[in-house]
């Protein structure tokens, strides 16, 4: 077992799920990683177009009632996430795996054709790669001998494990055979309270 396996097994529990309460999961995940995408900002001083914060908002309410948003919010989302070539380091790429996460959940209340339940590794590379980092320098697995013994360390660290448990939990709930707008705000709670921070990753 490793990284890919965790990630396909995720996914293989997310199809489980219907498509629209699988937006559920996506928001409840875009909530923790918030705080890598508003401190990303502080730091940079950029002054993105929309406020992303807001968006995030508008999905936790499009979800609670079940309404697929409009094209628009997608639009927002992409024209402030970060670019890669702009700012090539590691938090902006946690900022990116924020508004991936973000994007997601939209995608699924609309009920995308063909959508690929894997891009939940968004959420777990935002725990992988800072552990990565402290361990080798680098954001991905060494291409060495090291390979083996490095992913194993990042898969038995409490944050990586935890931030599992917290995505299976928040399947668990979209499973639920009704989801009602309190059951929705207590997810939205949990994942607020699970806040992903550069402080919890040591960055």
């Amino acid at each position: 077992m490793g990284f890919e396996d965790d990630v396909d097994t995720l996914a293989k529990s997310l199809k489980r799920v219907s498509i629209e309460r699988a937006s559920l999961v996506f928001v409840a995940a875009s909530q923790r990683l918030y705080p890598l995408y508003s401190n990303f900002l502080s730091e940079e001083h950029w002054d993105p177009p929309e406020n992303l914060g807001l968006v995030l908002e508008s999905v936790w309410s499009a979800v609670a009632s079940s309404n697929a948003p409009g094209p628009e919010l997608a639009e927002r989302i992409l024209n402030s996430t970060p670019d890669g070539e702009q700012f090539d380091n590691l938090k902006a790429t946690l900022a990116l795996d924020f508004c991936t996460c973000l994007d997601a959940a939209i995608r699924c209340l609309r009920s995308e054709a063909r959508f690929d339940f894997r891009v939940i590794d968004a959420n777990l590379e935002a725990i992988r790669m800072p552990l990565c980092f402290h361990r080798t320098g680098f954001l991905d697995f060494p291409d060495d001998d090291r390979f083996s013994s490095v992913e194993t360390e990042v898969r038995s660290d409490a944050r990586y494990l935890g931030e599992i448990v917290r995505i299976n939990e928040d399947i668990r709930d979209a499973l639920a055979e009704r989801l009602s707008q309190q059951q929705v705000e207590a997810v939205q709670a949990r994942a607020f309270g699970n806040a992903i921070t550069w402080e919890y990753l040591g960055l």
